[in-house]
């Protein structure tokens, strides 16, 4: 499966639903609440980069893919276009 583009908001919640997480334990394995997380995925508030972080070592999806634009990683000067596939096994980044 191919996650499109979303914004962070969504891809915070994209990359916990396709870990097979519920909003409850993936809150606990944060050490934040339940309501906390759901405003970070209904843009009410923004993710801290740790919590950002935090989420993608938990969910196995690379953490620039949730900063990324429009499937796009730049480093330095040279543009890179990816798309993140995500299975049972974890994320692996598509060329």
């Amino acid at each position: 499966m191919t996650i499109p583009v979303f914004e962070l908001r969504d891809r915070l919640a994209k990359a916990r639903t396709t870990a097979g997480y519920t909003q409850a334990d993936l809150a606990d394995k944060l050490h934040i609440t339940r309501a906390t997380l759901n405003r970070y995925e209904t843009g009410q508030r923004i993710a801290p980069d740790s919590i950002v972080q935090s989420i993608a070592e938990a969910t196995g999806v690379p953490r620039e893919w949730f900063y990324a634009q429009d499937g796009e990683q730049t480093i330095g000067t040279t543009t890179q276009r990816f798309t993140i596939e995500v299975n049972a096994d974890g994320a692996r980044i598509v060329d």
